[in-house]
């Protein structure tokens, strides 16, 4: 299972096209899951994932 921090999700997995303060709003609106350890934020690849199929219109082609 691979941990993002918030600034890791926006650089990285979302190339930064999604910003920080986006991802902060979508985990305080409880549309994106995470972890708290402490302070810090940690979100889960899968729940990444899960927030991209639920709110994109992504197709999915067979290779």
């Amino acid at each position: 299972m691979n941990l993002y921090t918030v600034r890791e999700a926006s650089e990285l997995y979302f190339n930064k096209n999604i910003s920080v303060s986006h991802i902060y709003n979508l985990i305080r609106s409880k549309s994106l899951n995470c972890i708290y350890i402490g302070h810090k934020i940690l979100i889960p690849e899968e729940a990444l994932e899960n927030y991209c199929k639920a709110n994109f219109n992504i197709k999915q082609e067979n290779l």
